[in-house]
């Protein structure tokens, strides 16, 4: 985000330097970034590709060896939740992917991370990262619902 004008730079934007251009109506805040601003701009358009709120969020994982999308349920605003079942390794693997589009993963920033991991993407630059749940480490039986 850029911290004069607010707006939600994405990150595969082109490598140009930006340039403010968006002016908010009179007595506006800039507290929040153009994705989440809802008033109106006196001048300047806010990026096309700084997420809209239809895009849809899925899971892919080990459970079944990354051959299917299964879309996240939406909550609220910021909450979507899945059901993943431990296999008979009693562990699992997933990330994430923005409307079934594997180039736009969300994956933690190491291999194996936990829920504490720092979040990146959406991008291309997954490689190898994935979240996992250990059932093994308290001691869950195969079957086991999170």
């Amino acid at each position: 985000m850029c911290w004069l004008c607010g707006v939600a730079i994405p990150r595969e934007a082109p490598a140009v330097k930006h340039r403010c251009s968006l002016v908010r109506e009179d007595r506006a805040v800039y507290e929040y970034c153009s994705t989440c601003y809802t008033g109106a701009y006196k001048s300047g358009r806010t990026p096309k590709d700084a997420g809209r709120p239809d895009q849809r969020i899925y899971i892919l994982g080990t459970w079944d060896a990354w051959s299917s999308m299964e879309e996240l349920h939406k909550q609220d605003q910021d909450t979507f939740t899945c059901t993943i079942t431990l296999g008979d390794t009693r562990w699992e693997r997933f990330y994430f992917v923005l409307d079934r589009n594997r180039q736009l993963a969300f994956y933690p920033a190491g291999n194996k991370c936990d829920a504490s991991a720092r979040v990146m993407g959406p991008d291309n630059k997954r490689a190898a990262r994935t979240w996992l749940i250990d059932g093994r480490n308290d001691r869950s039986a195969q079957g086991t619902t999170y």
